[in-house]
């Protein structure tokens, strides 16, 4: 009773685990199966199992090739997103020596404007220095054409008040030469003649009344 019993527990365990079914039928202890009959059975179940072992041996093999297939793609990946980061890494450090040899030039540049800025503004410096030099000459110059000018209306008044004379004198003149001949020394006792000998002017009247006076005396030989 115990041969006849475990075909028929290993035909369950392996029905259990899902494998397949085989067509063979266990043999019950009612059928008085023989001895051959019970191996050949056990020998089929054997070789099922054994089928199935290697199915799931062959299953187990595909899932390992298609694990390490993709950890094998999984480690490309990596490698390629790695060596994607270098070259991005690589091309920012060859920008980032760009940026920093550009940036080096231009302050380059930068310095030598600044530079250039500074000489201009002490040339600047410089001029705006000579031209409050040249206006301080130009008011003082302003000031003496103002003095100038004063000298110049005051010697204009005395220049009209003595034409007036001259006038005068001259008019005198006529008169004496057409009553008779007078000497010089009559003429030189004029008002004008007197009022160019006045000392009472300033250096630069008179040089302006001497030659007037010059003038008149010129004027006087004519006559």
């Amino acid at each position: 009773m115990e041969m006849e019993s475990q075909p028929t527990v290993l035909y369950a365990t392996s029905v259990s685990n899902g494998t397949k079914e085989t067509t063979s039928t266990s043999c019950r202890p009612e059928d008085h199966c023989s001895l051959e009959e019970l191996q050949r059975e056990a020998l089929q179940r054997e070789e099922a199992l054994q089928r199935e072992e290697a199915l799931q041996r062959e299953e187990e093999l595909q899932r390992e090739e298609e694990l390490q297939r993709e950890e094998a793609l999984q480690r490309e990946e990596e490698l390629q997103r790695e060596e994607a980061l270098q070259r991005e890494e690589e091309l920012q450090r060859e920008e980032i020596h760009r940026e920093l040899m550009a940036l080096e030039r231009d302050r380059a540049r930068l310095n030598r404007e600044v530079e250039a800025l500074q000489r201009e503004r002490a040339e600047v410096e410089r001029d705006r220095a000579a031209v409050e030099r040249d206006r301080a000459f130009l008011d003082r110059d302003r000031a003496f054409l103002d003095r100038d000018r004063v000298f110049l209306d005051r010697d204009r008044v005395f220049l009209d008040r003595d034409r007036v004379l001259l006038d005068r004198d001259r008019e005198d003149l006529e008169r004496q030469s057409r009553e008779g001949p007078v000497g010089n020394e009559v003429v030189l006792q004029t008002g004008f003649y007197q009022s160019l000998g006045a000392a009472d002017v300033d250096p630069q009247q008179q040089r302006s009344r001497q030659r007037l006076l010059g003038l008149f005396q010129r004027l006087l030989e004519k006559l």
